[in-house]
């Protein structure tokens, strides 16, 4: 197994990977360390507003009524971002029993196959998550009068942040046959989704 350098991080990287690598953590890439930087921020402001906001309400019976939107706001900003990180660093939950059994070839292709299914949705909703935003930025807070679509804005670019590392992970770690034929099979299923769509709308709670 050979090592080539990572552009993103500076370390080596083993090409091609076994399938124990494809679900091991890793350290997050230095292009993150704004986002880490700014997600802390976000974290002490809602732990000092939700301070404040308590103190003023209980102890002085003098509610300030726009710390509820900056943390409504904070909050959802925290959650994709660090949604981003996690998939940066691979640490979102997943199930490993069953692929762990498979043998490496197979464990291998399987986790691409989910790499890619994971951007292919990310893919699908970025669009309903742009019309979103849209429709939310007529709407304005009561207290700070801002745009509600700046704080739905989060969902959006954190979705695609989180597409574009998925699919520079999968570039990276994958291997270019894997990454084929998982991308060929879900563009089947995809198709075979839309094709049989007429049906699968007609049989209710039973097309989950």
């Amino acid at each position: 197994m050979t090592s080539t350098p990572d552009t993103f991080t500076g370390q080596a990287t083993a090409s091609p990977v076994d399938a124990s690598e494809l679900q091991a953590n890793r350290p997050g890439t230095k292009l993150l360390r704004p986002i880490e930087f700014f997600c802390a921020v976000l974290n002490v402001v809602i732990v000092v507003l939700l301070l404040v906001g308590v103190i003023s309400r209980y102890v002085f019976s003098s509610p300030i009524t726009w710390i509820d939107e900056i943390i409504s706001i904070a909050f959802l900003w925290v959650a994709m971002l660090g949604s981003v990180l996690a998939i940066d660093r691979n640490e979102h939950l997943r199930l490993n029993l069953f692929v762990e059994l498979l043998p490496p070839a197979l464990s291998r292709f399987v986790q691409t196959f989910a790499l890619l299914l994971v951007a292919s949705f990310l893919l699908f909703l970025l669009h309903p998550a742009w019309e979103y935003v849209q429709s939310e930025w007529m709407i304005r807070t009561p207290a700070l009068d801002l745009p509600n679509g700046f704080r739905v804005s989060a969902i959006g670019i954190g979705m695609l942040l989180m597409l574009l590392l998925t699919l520079r992970y999968a570039w990276a770690a994958g291997q270019k046959r894997d990454l084929a034929l998982a991308t060929l099979l879900i563009a089947t299923l995809g198709g075979l989704c839309w094709f049989l769509s007429p049906t699968l709308q007609t049989i209710g709670n039973f097309n989950i």
